[in-house]
């Protein structure tokens, strides 16, 4: 945010600089201005799309692509109070068989690159 957004007032762009960083900008620009939430969150996504670091994100996107992996290896995965994937029934027996009672214990099939 500019001192040119959040008023002429130095003492609005000294405040600023004093925020807790904890509070969500918007919600503090909002507060400090008295401006609409939808043109502050405008300005904060615009901001963001013209930032030196989404120019880095974008650049070096094709390559991060690129290097993604292509192949997923199914594997089993022993998973205690969720389901991450389809159930193997007969492992998830063996499973619970052996973990002293616990029922709520599942062996799913889970793909990893």
């Amino acid at each position: 945010m500019t001192a040119g957004l959040l008023g002429s007032s130095g003492a609005t762009a000294e405040l600023w600089t004093h925020r807790d960083r904890r509070i969500p900008a918007v919600a503090a620009a909002v507060a400090l201005t008295g401006l609409p939430v939808p043109l502050l969150e405008d300005a904060a996504r615009v901001s963001f799309a013209l930032s030196c670091e989404f120019e880095a994100l974008l650049d070096g996107m094709q390559e991060r692509t690129r290097r993604l992996p292509s192949v997923l290896e199914d594997r089993p995965e022993r998973c205690v109070h969720s389901v991450r994937g389809p159930v193997m029934w007969s492992e998830t027996i063996t499973a619970r068989a052996n973990s002293f009672g616990e029922e709520d214990v599942f062996v799913c099939r889970s793909g990893t690159p």
